[in-house]
């Protein structure tokens, strides 16, 4: 992987997807500056940055060597101004409460080189209402990864208003740089690409064990042995495309009408999300709830992503 055009970054927060932050950003060879206002969050994103490098070096996905150059890029700091000196680009990571993030772009911009990049990792607030009124707006952007970021790579982009083109650009470049997929939204709406289309899928999901048409189980299934083996590799419209031997015009041709039918017929209302649905969907997929289990799972996840991505770069699109 070619040395990114940053060369020193920082992390501010470092919850889940701060602590994978690290991750992507060391393993791309980009000096790593981080900061926590909690110094044990902090030591428990390191404990678990060490975990997760020990666990690809069993793999056999990284060498020893590797795994000590990435550690030796994470410096921790205990202030935002200590953390974004001489930084290129900085991936905000704090709560996802709108004053909260205001409070840190806030600190980030006045501490900040006027050159620096300021990016948010929000999974649903508006870039434009974080930041867009700051001094420094103009190289303020959103760039909400799919977690986790180090294994799943997507990373929606979003600018503010006044977020000049060489910022959002440098944004792509940098994303792809450190091995990202960006994907540009146009404007904001409420959750972005990827929460609106899982959140499509989590609502019939749960509707459909909630009613009682089948089981959590078999709703599963049908996704991770079905339809999610197809999306892996082409996408939902690669999918309707191959649907016909003629392609997506010929097969929606035929079948708009039994999907308008099947639209019509889908349920508007929220799931319940009550304890004795939660309790069905553990009890019928066997999820284990205590956090060893929960990680064992989470890492099993990532090791088979780890796999699919290999498999897929190996065999590229014809």
């Amino acid at each position: 992987m070619p040395q990114p055009k940053f060369d020193t970054v920082a992390v501010v927060g470092s919850g889940v997807i701060g602590r994978s932050w690290l991750r992507v950003f060391t393993r791309a060879g980009c000096r790593t500056r981080l900061y926590d206002k909690d110094p044990q969050q902090s030591a428990r994103a390191l404990a678990w940055f060490d975990e997760d490098v020990a666990l690809d070096r069993r793999e056999g996905l990284a060498s020893a060597d590797e795994a000590k150059r990435w550690r030796a890029l994470i410096t921790t700091h205990t202030t935002i101004a200590d953390a974004v000196k001489g930084a290129g680009f900085v991936q905000e990571s704090g709560p996802e409460k709108i004053e909260l993030k205001r409070a840190i772009y806030a600190a980030m911009d006045q501490a900040a080189a006027p050159s620096t990049i300021l990016s948010s990792s929000t999974s649903a607030l508006d870039i434009e209402a974080i930041a867009g009124d700051l001094p420094g707006a103009k190289r303020c952007i959103m760039a909400h990864p799919c977690n986790p970021p180090h294994i799943v790579p997507v990373v929606e982009i979003l600018a503010n208003k006044k977020t000049t083109p060489e910022v959002t650009k440098a944004t792509i470049d940098f994303m792809t740089e450190v091995g990202q997929k960006p994907v540009v939204l146009n404007w904001y709406v409420n959750g972005f690409l990827l929460n609106r289309i899982q959140a499509a899928v989590v609502r019939e999901a749960f509707l459909l064990v909630e009613s009682g048409v089948a089981d959590a189980e078999a709703v599963d299934s049908c996704i991770k042995d079905g339809l999610a083996l197809r999306w892996a590799f082409i996408g939902n419209f690669g999918a309707n495309h191959l649907n016909a031997d003629d392609g997506i015009r010929a097969y929606f041709a035929r079948y708009a009408d039994a999907y308008r039918s099947m639209i019509g017929d889908l349920e508007t209302r929220a799931p319940k999300f009550d304890e004795a649905t939660m309790a069905k969907i553990v009890r019928e997929r066997g999820f284990g709830e205590k956090p060893e289990q929960v990680r064992a799972f989470a890492q099993w996840r990532d090791r088979m992503i780890v796999r699919l991505k290999a498999l897929k770069a190996k065999h590229p699109q014809q």
